[in-house]
């Protein structure tokens, strides 16, 4: 029969972030496990302070990540107060992949100052992450646990991803420079500015100036959504292609916005104040909607899309699609008839 039940557990005794049940009835039968739910966590976060910009060892963003996934909170902030001239960190390696969600504020360190430009991004980001040392593959941060937040960092030079999302969802990335240094020169990340794998419901940008992102100057694309549980992102108010003051020509190498693999209902802009992005000078398709017929509802309204090498928008990533009649052709985004002006 149906039954339920609540249990406590402490927190010492919580290793991981999942629970896993198995029922034994009154003869003693006892059942495989059930599939696991995420645990529920109650013990309050813990601030952790970046105050150097050593690798490893207290006081370094290391430090900080391993403290965060070292116990399953809730709200956990790594802040920085760094005292060194330089607020440049440069891992000698890849930095640990986030585990336990955590609020990362760059925005704390004296000195830093979110955007408040309506056209442009003003914001001074004082903590910077460069990769030139880091190695082969890695990633600025990688995050995995899920409801983690990323504002105000710089992140350029890595030989992977700016930021690699893949996993739990629900993360947010906002008020950063991904692949441009202060001066707006182009310091791109090998791969992808953003890249979101199999993740659903993360949100790049937001509604307020500052929420605004500058993706830019990346040997990628500027965001890579890929994968079939790569649902409901949404990409709003970004700079993709451009520098700081919205003026020059930073391209990416890829695609601006690529959506790939399955990725569907996700949304790109929005016509309602500062939801739509600026997407350009991309050496590829400003944004390229793949083929694959799983590549569908994906919504892309209200952006400023120019510049590119090839199309504005490519659905099939297979050049201009010609209208068909009554539209009943197949492919990404159901290749939806365009208008005839």
């Amino acid at each position: 029969g149906n039954g339920n039940f609540a249990i406590t557990f402490p927190v010492t005794a919580l290793a991981g972030r999942h629970i896993s049940a198995t029922a034994t009835d009154n003869f003693g039968n006892t059942s495989e496990f059930s599939t696991n739910t995420l645990a529920v966590l109650t013990q309050t976060g813990n601030t952790f302070t970046v105050v150097n910009t050593n690798d490893s060892g207290p006081g370094s963003l290391r430090q900080a990540i391993l403290n965060v996934n070292a116990v399953s909170t809730l709200g956990d902030q790594i802040q920085f107060a760094i005292t060194n001239l330089s607020t440049t960190i440069s891992p000698a390696s890849a930095l640990p992949a986030i585990a336990d969600p955590v609020t990362i504020d760059g925005y704390t360190q004296s000195g830093a100052l979110p955007n408040t430009s309506p056209q442009a991004f003003n914001g001074i980001v004082r903590v910077r992450l460069a990769g030139a040392s880091a190695g082969t593959g890695a990633n600025g941060l990688t995050l995995s646990g899920g409801n983690s937040t990323v504002r105000g960092l710089m992140i350029t030079g890595f030989n992977g991803d700016g930021i690699e999302i893949s996993g739990l969802g629900g993360n947010t990335v906002e008020g950063c420079v991904i692949g441009l240094d202060a001066a707006g020169t182009d310091q791109g990340n090998a791969a992808n500015g953003i890249y979101i794998t199999g993740s659903s419901s993360n949100i790049i940008g937001g509604t307020t100036l500052a929420a605004r992102n500058v993706i830019s100057g990346n040997n990628g694309g500027g965001l890579d959504i890929t994968g079939v549980l790569a649902s409901n992102n949404q990409i709003l108010n970004n700079l993709i292609g451009v520098d700081q003051t919205a003026t020059l020509a930073r391209g990416n190498t890829g695609d601006g916005v690529m959506l790939t693999s399955g990725a569907r209902h996700n949304r790109v802009g929005g016509v309602l104040l500062n939801e739509a992005n600026v997407i350009a000078n991309s050496s590829a398709s400003g944004i390229s909607v793949a083929a694959a017929l799983l590549n569908t509802n994906n919504t892309i309204r209200g952006n400023a899309i120019f510049a590119n090498g090839t199309l504005g928008i490519d659905l099939g990533a297979t050049g201009v699609t010609v209208n068909d009649a009554n539209d009943t052709d197949t492919g990404a985004n159901g290749l939806q008839n365009f208008p005839t002006l």
